[in-house]
Order: structure tokens, then sequence, then C-alpha cells
């Protein structure tokens, strides 16, 4: 769930959804205290709704090691409550393109893996957790990764840096608070 209108915008301040809320711990006016309880989860102040650049995501093999779900022949996921209608049958139907609760788009209720990755000894959903909550870790594991993964198949000294395309380079934003704006970035000379 989002919210609407952004809050942080000033242009907001005093609208119904941003009066009345702790901001240290939502963004807006909830709807209800529980998402479960949300009359109107498609509604209101806090609704399902995409924010372009205020998103986050997980790629579907994550959300394999985060959530303990089975698969079908199909890939189509079950197991969890919210997941009843995904099948052949009912994915014309855009409606059941989400999970269901209770006739409601919401979360399915799937609980953690268990999947424990045996070098951290811990389960996978605990290292996702890890990485959501301290994205310094997540980059400095993810780099020494991605390199090793780039070097596959080459010699060792084969590979070699390229050009620098990054100093002087400029990404100046107007308002970081303004997900939906591009921005244009430029060599400083």
């Amino acid at each position: 769930l989002s919210c609407a209108p952004n809050c942080a915008r000033p242009e907001h301040a005093g609208k119904h959804c941003c009066t009345g809320f702790d901001p240290a711990v939502n963004y807006c006016r909830p709807d209800a205290a529980e998402d479960e309880e949300d009359p109107n989860p498609n509604g209101g102040c806090e609704k399902y709704q995409f924010l372009s650049g205020l998103d986050e995501m997980m790629l579907p093999c994550e959300m394999g090691l985060f959530f303990d779900f089975k698969v079908d022949e199909y890939g189509i996921p079950y197991g969890c409550e919210g997941f009843e209608k995904f099948n052949k049958t009912f994915f014309d139907n855009y409606k059941y393109s989400w999970s269901v609760v209770n006739e409601k788009k919401a979360q399915p209720k799937c609980g953690p893996s268990m999947i424990v990755d045996e070098s951290q000894d811990k389960p996978t959903h605990q290292i996702i957790e890890d990485y959501a909550n301290d994205q310094q870790a997540w980059v400095d594991d993810f780099i020494p990764a991605m390199e090793k993964m780039l070097m596959n198949g080459y010699a060792e000294g084969e590979l070699v840096p390229g050009p620098d395309q990054y100093t002087n380079v400029k990404c100046p934003r107007v308002n970081p608070r303004h997900g939906n704006v591009f921005y244009d970035c430029y060599i400083e000379e």
C-alpha cells in the first residue's frame, strides 16, 4: 500500500490524508490499523498503486528465497492464502493477476522461507531482510560477486579496466521527492 497523495510534497500539506498521523511511523493517514482491516485497499489515503521511482521490487527468484510457496509445472505459485485463483483457469482475468485475500487485492499470506544458507547459518529470508535494512552491506557483497561473474570465462589479466566515463559527470536532482521526473546528466567541463 502506498499513500496518495504524496504527503512529503509541500503542495499536499493540509489535505485530509496528510494530517493527523505520525510522520515517524507513516507517510500519510492510515486507513486502518492493519492492512487486512482496510475496507478498500484500492482507495482512500493508502492504496495499491505503482509509484515510479519510489518502488521496491524483487525478482521472482528472490521471492522464492524470501517466501515459502511452491510452483506448479507452469511456474504458477501456490500453497499460500491468496494464491487460490493463481492458475491457468483464472490467469486471463485481470482481477486475478494479483493475489486476492477475502475477495480483495492483497499481499499473499505466505510464511517466510526456511531454506538455510549454510555459509551464513541463517534462513534466506533473513539474509534478504538484512540486505533490505542495510543497503551498504548489499553493495559490499554485490560488487565483488558481479565482478567475479563478469570475469567468468576470461583468463587472469585478460580483462582490463575500461575508459573512465564517470569523472566530472553531474546528474543534479532538482527535487529528490519527485519520483516521476527524469534528469539530464552532463559532463562538467
